[in-house]
């Protein structure tokens, strides 16, 4: 399962995170890692992600449950 997550991670053009529990990474295509250098699978986000906007759309995300779409600037 992991290797097709990952496959369709990879396959997306835009910048894509998969964020799991204890806001840890899961997955990150190419294009996110050339915008957040740092990131890692298994790594916390907040340790890679310092934007107050990507974190607070994160915990919304896993308070409610919702899919969250955030903008960098």
């Amino acid at each position: 399962m992991a290797g097709r997550l990952e496959a369709f991670v990879e396959a997306l053009p835009d910048p894509v995170l998969i964020i799991g529990r204890g806001q840890r990474i899961i997955a990150a295509n190419k294009p996110a890692c050339g915008l957040f250098p740092a990131l890692r699978e298994h790594k916390s986000l907040p340790l890679v992600i310092r934007s107050p906007d990507v974190l607070d759309a994160t915990a919304r995300a896993f308070e409610g449950g919702a899919a969250t779409t955030t903008m960098l600037h």
